[in-house]
């Protein structure tokens, strides 16, 4: 069930451009670095490999992904419609792919990416604070900051899906506390 294509091209060195001539790619790539590359004039020929889910591998993806955290389905995104109930959905079109909040007809928040990897970041990070403010609620110590809990619970959780969201996850906490350091006193 892999959405991943490849292809060899010429492309320019750097930057961001089109595959519009080249069949079933229509949607923008950034060049980075790949496995193989050869000069050509001001040009690089490159074997390009262009992840191109489609909603059904997301959800396959999403669902799998769940089930070992142990996330219940009302944690997850609904995929290609909203509930307009503040819930996350995912959207994929030709300009990537789309995690957005909307609720009562008015959109809150959309999150636009062409990596795949990012999209399920986005999900997860969401998803794993759910379940650690839930956590934390459970396993509440008096006068503590709940964060202390909840963010440890959070990076654990990721880290079972991915050590790179959990490591970004992390860093994520700790600008947080940087300007909100933890407050053990508040009663």
């Amino acid at each position: 069930m892999s959405g991943c294509h490849r292809t060899l091209c010429h492309v320019p060195f750097r930057g961001i451009f089109s595959l519009e001539n080249i069949v079933p790619f229509r949607g923008l790539v950034r060049v980075a670095s790949c496995p193989r590359r050869w000069g050509v004039g001001r040009f690089l020929l490159a074997e390009l490999e262009i992840m191109t889910l489609n909603l059904s591998q997301i959800k396959y993806k999403v669902n799998k992904l769940a089930k070992i955290i142990g996330a219940p389905k009302v944690t997850l995104p609904t995929f290609g419609h909203s509930e307009q109930s503040g819930r996350p959905h995912i959207e994929v079109d030709s300009r990537g792919y789309h995690y957005v909040t909307a609720e009562r007809g008015h959109e809150f928040e959309r999150h636009t990416t062409m990596d795949s990897d990012e999209l399920l970041y986005m999900i997860f990070a969401d998803v794993t604070f759910s379940l650690s403010v839930q956590y934390e609620l459970a396993h509440r110590v008096e006068k503590q900051d709940g964060r202390r809990i909840m963010f440890q619970h959070q990076v654990a959780l990721l880290s079972l899906l991915s050590t790179k969201w959990a490591e970004r996850e992390s860093l994520e906490h700790e600008r947080i506390l940087t300007q909100h350091p933890f407050d053990d006193l508040v009663v």
